[in-house]
């Protein structure tokens, strides 16, 4: 029977992910895709938070992202309808996340690119698996393939990424007790999505428009009647999320309303195109007065073309926040919408999936090393347990985010949408202010800070996660901060924050020598982040990686894209102000924070302990 390290099942944004991550650890897998193509009409179109970072981490940049999505610019809530002036706008270029990233919306052919270019992972469409075995050691699929050969394949681990629906949960977790059941927060509401693509009309096309006799060119009609960002009106009748979504040259278009009745529902389901019309007519119908110009207007209002909206999905669907009772069971594991499903309205759905294959990576980069697993004494179920912890947590943190754009989009009263106009009006001449409440809104700052458990030491200011900033090294290279934990496949680096002498470089390197933790724990390079001010460090050896904040006016020499409110001293203050060295995990989260040597060796033996805990 063919073998390998982790059988992942289902082939989209969390399965690739995952067998990509595992690549990077040398970790061998085998992705079972039932299909052979990828979903050209997609359900998810975002990516929120730090799953750019994840992707960046990929081998997706921002620049790669731009060839394939576009930049959300702004997230602006409506009365009614998206073609009145909002009542709050959230503005995305700024840097409230401290990522250095664009936000850009994305898709799965990169991941398949990228995959397979990896001489650890393998993709298998059309290969529907229809059975899955537990052993003492391993855990056995069986799939049949294209031509119907039935074949079986043995790992030590298998992944369930193949959706709420998925063979996985459904055939072989449900009998063993493990279901999705209502999340955090309350939610379960019929929608229509729906998912267009534009075509301009032209004076050649459509002579009749009445905005040509204005000087209107063709370009400026789409930004007009289909503007950038995503736009979410809390119209009493039919609340709606919109945007554009896609490379910027597809003009693609998603619509999405929410079924307020029964009547609406039975609508739908009767013929959900002519409902859909009727529900966009209000929003592709501006005013004749927005139009003037020197003097001159239109008789009447001016009605978009529908002849010019081609409709590529329009179906009903049921949202809800759904989360499964056990992520994993013995050596079966669950990942994105496997495990956990979001309403459409806060972009969590894909970004969430990334983030549980990001997390999970690393884990099972350590268990499937059967020899560090003997030498450690490694507990499996341990570490997946703090796995779904610290996940849970952050599908939670999630849904809390989601909702608060769910709550403005439900939002009927006319006092609070001017109450929250009045307050962006103030806010905008505070900016410090303006940014700090966006920062606490957006909760991506916290990493996992409020749990009691996981793999980090809570009680020495571990949890948090890391700021991104750009930084130089010695040799010149600049890179994003994220990077350079991640240099090596071991899971902690010493950090140290300030230039160290050549008697502090002499014991940190007994310390990592010492033999506590393994390679595979412990980097045995010390990264040091020197202070914008500080001199270039003296003390200069292989094992020392020496860093430096880029400031934002020597990146913009260097064609760097930065988003407004980059700090490069947000890395620093990320840590209290006594810290001087920091364990750092490679998804970002901090293990622990140390003020002396003494205490760092103490915390490199707690995480020994951590790994081998029953």
């Amino acid at each position: 029977m063919e073998t390998t390290d982790v059988i992942i099942v289902g082939a989209g944004p969390s399965g690739l992910a995952l067998a990509l991550a595992l690549s990077y650890y040398k970790v061998r897998s085998v992705i079972l895709e039932k299909n052979r193509d990828i979903c050209q009409d997609p359900r998810g179109i975002a990516l929120a938070g730090d799953s750019h970072r994840i992707m960046e981490l990929l081998g997706i940049s921002s620049s790669k992202l731009s060839g394939f999505g576009q930049t959300l610019n702004a997230i602006h809530f409506h009365r009614d309808s998206f073609n009145n002036k909002p009542f709050l706008s959230v503005d995305s270029y700024s840097d409230y996340h401290n990522q250095s990233l664009l936000a850009n919306y994305s898709t799965e052919e990169e991941l398949r690119s990228l995959l397979q270019s990896s001489e650890y992972a393998q993709l298998r469409t059309e290969c529907a698996v229809t059975s899955c075995r537990e052993g003492v050691d391993s855990m056995e699929v069986s799939f049949t393939t294209s031509d119907g050969t039935l074949t079986d394949l043995r790992g030590k681990y298998l992944v369930g990424a193949d959706g709420t629906r998925g063979i996985v949960r459904k055939e072989f977790l449900e009998p063993r007790g493990v279901e999705q059941a209502e999340g955090k927060i309350h939610y379960a509401v019929k929608w229509v999505a729906a998912n267009l693509r534009i075509t301009i009309p032209t004076p050649k096309s459509h002579s009749y428009f009445p905005l040509w006799k204005l000087g209107y060119e063709p370009e400026e009609v789409w930004d007009v009647f289909w503007p950038e960002g995503v736009h979410f009106c809390n119209d009493p009748v039919m609340p709606v999320a919109i945007g554009r979504f896609g490379p910027a040259d597809g003009r693609y278009w998603r619509f999405e309303y929410e079924l307020t009745s029964e009547t609406l529902w039975e609508e739908a389901e009767q013929d959900a195109l002519k409902q859909l019309e009727a529900g966009m007519e209000p929003h592709l119908t501006i005013s004749a007065a927005r139009f003037r110009h020197q003097g001159i207007k239109p008789e009447g209002p001016v009605r978009f073309p529908w002849d010019c909206v081609e409709v590529l999905r329009c179906a009903p669907a049921y949202f809800s926040h759904r989360v499964t009772n056990k992520w994993s069971h013995n050596r079966t594991i669950l990942i994105g919408d496997a495990a956990h499903v979001f309403p459409p309205f806060g972009a969590q759905g894909i970004a969430n999936g990334i983030r549980d294959s990001f997390a999970l990576s690393w884990r099972l980069a350590l268990l499937c090393d059967e020899s560090l697993c003997t030498r450690l004494s490694l507990q499996p179920h341990k570490l997946l347990d703090n796995w779904v912890l610290e996940r849970r947590k952050g599908v939670d943190d999630a849904m809390t985010m989601t909702m608060r754009n769910g709550l403005l989009l439900s939002n009927k009263s006319g006092y609070i949408a001017a109450l929250l106009s009045v307050l962006e009006s103030v806010l905008g001449y505070l900016p410090r202010l303006r940014d700090c409440i966006a920062r606490r809104a957006l909760m991506d700052n916290d990493g996992h800070a409020g749990l009691d458990r996981g793999f980090f030491l809570t009680d020495q200011h571990g949890a948090g996660q890391t700021a991104q900033i750009w930084v130089k090294m010695a040799g010149g290279t600049v890179l994003l901060s994220d990077h350079i934990f991640r240099e090596s496949t071991s899971i902690l680096t010493v950090l140290v924050l300030g230039s160290v002498t050549a008697q502090e470089a002499s014991e940190l390197k007994q310390v990592i020598d010492a033999g506590e933790l393994p390679p595979n724990i412990l980097v045995e390079n010390v990264v040091i982040l020197r202070g914008d001010e500080s001199p270039y460090n003296s003390v200069t050896a292989p094992w020392i990686s020496e860093l430096l904040p880029c400031r934002p006016d020597d990146l913009e020499k260097m064609g760097v894209s930065l988003l407004r409110g980059y700090d490069p001293v947000s890395f620093r203050r990320r840590f209290h102000s006594s810290t001087r060295y920091v364990l750092v995990r490679p998804d970002f989260i901090v293990f622990s924070q140390a003020k002396s040597i003494k205490e760092l060796v103490g915390q490199l033996g707690q995480a020994k302990k951590l790994l081998a805990q029953k």
